[in-house]
């Protein structure tokens, strides 16, 4: 590879969190709304609460229930503002992490599970794979640590998966299936999508050279592929007419 490639290279895997702004700002609103709209109504109910608790006496049977029933809702505000409070935080930790993650080209021990969980999480920045592919999860519960370099793994997935997004959006049942099989030596994982690789052939292309696709340019899927292969994680990818298959195999 050229420096100029390896350059554009850095500058193109820079790029893919730009693609993914607006949807990232997306999913941060949608659990921001969440907590503003439960605080307001819990100042709300607060201060009503505030007003019948001053004039509260044992024989005041209609104020205890009401009491009793806007401690339930006071309750499920509560909750609600810790459960987006939690996923604005997930989001924008995973956010952080995949941008630190894309500077580090050295082998990590990394949980499969958690990588995993992290990836699809940073793709649900587009709203087609976050709301229209059904994941099918067929893991075991456990699996030992692996050694792989993430930010070369991690890339090869989401460029594989950005490619197959046009399909996927035109798709009326889309679903991505995900089997992790552990070995003796190795473990497995195949993710498939019910869909095929739909735009300009990138597996012919040479590494190095730009491509043209539906959604920008960028390198070809070639270049994710040989990088990945060139250390100890052996990938493939494989396309027919009704899916395509990225299968990745981890040495122990």
């Amino acid at each position: 590879m050229t420096e100029f490639d390896e350059r554009l290279s850095r500058v193109l895997e820079q790029a893919i969190y730009g693609d993914f702004i607006l949807g990232i700002i997306h999913n941060l609103s949608t659990p921001l709304s969440g907590i503003l709209g439960g605080a307001q109504l819990l100042e709300m109910r607060m201060k009503s609460w505030t007003q019948m608790v001053g004039g509260l006496t044992t024989d005041d049977s209609e104020i205890l229930e009401k009491i009793r029933k806007d401690h339930e809702k006071i309750v499920g505000n509560v909750e609600l503002i810790i459960r987006n409070a939690r996923n604005l935080s997930e989001l924008i930790s995973n956010m952080v992490q995949a941008q630190n993650k894309s500077a580090v080209e050295e082998v990590e021990v990394i949980n499969l599970h958690e990588f995993l969980r992290q990836v699809f999480k940073f793709l649900d920045g587009d709203m087609v794979f976050k709301h229209q592919v059904k994941k099918e999860f067929h893991v075991p519960n456990s699996v030992p640590p692996l050694r792989f370099v993430y930010n070369q793994v991690s890339q090869l997935i989401i460029e594989w998966i950005r490619r197959c997004l046009p399909a996927l959006e035109k798709q009326e049942s889309s679903r991505l299936d995900v089997l992790m099989e552990p070995q003796d030596q190795q473990v497995a994982l195949t993710l498939t999508l019910n869909v095929p690789l739909m735009e300009s052939d990138p597996m012919t292309d040479a590494p190095g050279n730009l491509v043209p696709f539906l959604r920008g340019v960028r390198l070809p899927l070639r270049f994710y592929l040989d990088r990945v292969n060139s250390g100890k994680v052996k990938v493939d990818i494989t396309s027919g007419d009704a899916q395509t298959t990225l299968h990745c195999v981890f040495p122990r």
